[in-house]
């Protein structure tokens, strides 16, 4: 139970959002099929970096 209070998704899109800072690479199609709690570090990913192919979808599949 204390598994599903531990925001793995939200964890897991606020690395990769760290490490594409880092090295310029990620897997956005990955990142589009967490749970909703990706979605702010989403959010934060886009506000930065807009260009970024395929974070808009990503972002419309979570709200979804």
């Amino acid at each position: 139970m204390t598994l599903n209070y531990a925001n793995f998704d939200a964890r897991i899109a606020e690395k990769n959002s760290e490490r594409y800072e880092q090295t310029g690479k990620i897997d956005v199609s990955y990142l589009g099929r967490l749970s909703a709690d990706a979605a702010p570090a989403l959010q934060k990913l886009h506000a930065k970096h807009p260009e970024l192919a395929g974070l808009d979808e990503a972002l419309i599949d979570l709200r979804e």
